[in-house]
């Protein structure tokens, strides 16, 4: 997609949500598959303070604002992430992580997990000692000077 073809879809995408959340301005952006080319991102990033991506990793000093590492929250991913030692590694690097899902059921899509899986995330987040917060409020306490 290029420049222009993002900026209307961005705009549109303003639009909807602002006319259906009394005002609301989103500031955050999550990247569609992950896909940011170069171009994409320095649109984002004037745009939104942080988009996050779909790589995975820890987050920890100064990382790409435009294209932040998140781990994903779908059933057929999970079992392939060591999360207590993920978990522990990011409290011992004073790192943060963010996660992605699209549902929580006993059925999940694709692109879910179920709800013992997201209760295995959590549970392992607090072990460490990690705060858990929305993405925006998360970034709002990383980004502090």
């Amino acid at each position: 997609m290029d420049a222009a073809a993002l900026t209307l879809s961005l705009d549109a995408n303003a639009a909807w949500v602002s006319e259906r959340l009394d005002g609301y301005e989103m500031t955050t952006f999550a990247w569609p598959f992950g896909d940011a080319t170069v171009g994409a991102k320095r649109l984002v990033r004037g745009r939104f303070e942080m988009a996050r991506g779909v790589r995975d990793g820890i987050n920890m000093g100064r990382e790409d604002r435009g294209l932040i590492k998140s781990i994903g929250l779908e059933s057929r991913r999970l079992p392939g992430y060591d999360l207590e030692r993920l978990m522990a590694e990011a409290a011992e690097t004073r790192g943060w992580l963010t996660a992605y899902g699209h549902d929580v059921s006993d059925r999940p899509t694709d692109y879910g997990c179920r709800p013992e899986d997201l209760d295995r995330v959590l549970t392992a987040a607090k072990a460490a000692g990690l705060k858990i917060a929305p993405v925006g409020a998360a970034w709002a306490l990383v980004s502090r000077p």
